[in-house]
């Protein structure tokens, strides 16, 4: 149970050991507050065809590795939002809320990759585009020995020094779409979802 409990109810598990006059009203608050819905980020979700279309597709590019044994593959998801531990159903925008369960097209525009990790750089459609806050939407492939956010130096470090791969072996621009569905990361459950409590609405 203390696993699932945010950085803040830990605090305040904390306090509640010092301070016996406050246990009882620590321990109504947490009881109430574990039972929430934490929304830790908004995401567009890959399904598991869309995933396989992708690494086939990936694994045709000759500026790409043909495999990644020993490298852990996710190509999961594209972050559109982070919310943290204090995202509560009640206080995400409405604009958000109104995205979750939607299918929408992701257009894979860039490759970037070193020895730690493999990136694809993402334009998203218009109707998503405004609402991401990452400075370079992207799916993080594949990493070696390094944590997921790595990705987002990788993309950074591939535009600043002119690695980031764009065209494909023919010179063209390259443009390969494929469908998430938008959803978020449950901070509790650990599960993506595709839809809010209904009772809060």
């Amino acid at each position: 149970m203390y696993e699932r409990l945010t950085s803040e109810e830990k605090r305040l598990v904390r306090i509640a050991k010092e301070r016996p006059d406050l246990r009882d009203k620590i321990a109504k608050y947490i009881k109430k507050s574990s039972s929430e819905t934490v929304v830790l980020f908004l995401e567009a979700v890959l399904g598991d065809s869309e995933k396989q279309k992708l690494l086939s597709w990936l694994g045709r590019q000759e500026s790409t590795p043909s495999n990644w044994a020993g490298w852990e593959i996710i190509a999961h998801h594209m972050k559109v939002e982070f919310f943290g531990n204090k995202g509560r159903p009640k206080n995400i925008p409405k604009e958000y809320v109104n995205k979750i369960g939607e299918t929408v097209g992701l257009e894979v525009v860039g490759i970037a990759m070193d020895e730690k990790a493999i990136a694809v750089l993402i334009k998203p459609p218009s109707s998503l585009a405004k609402l991401v806050k990452n400075e370079f939407p992207h799916i993080t492939i594949a990493v070696d020995g390094v944590k997921p956010p790595y990705s987002n130096k990788l993309i950074k470090k591939s535009i600043e020094r002119k690695t980031l791969i764009t065209k494909d072996e023919n010179g063209r621009n390259i443009s390969f779409n494929i469908t998430a569905k938008v959803g978020y990361f449950e901070g509790r459950t650990k599960a993506d979802l595709f839809e809010l409590p209904s009772e809060l609405f």
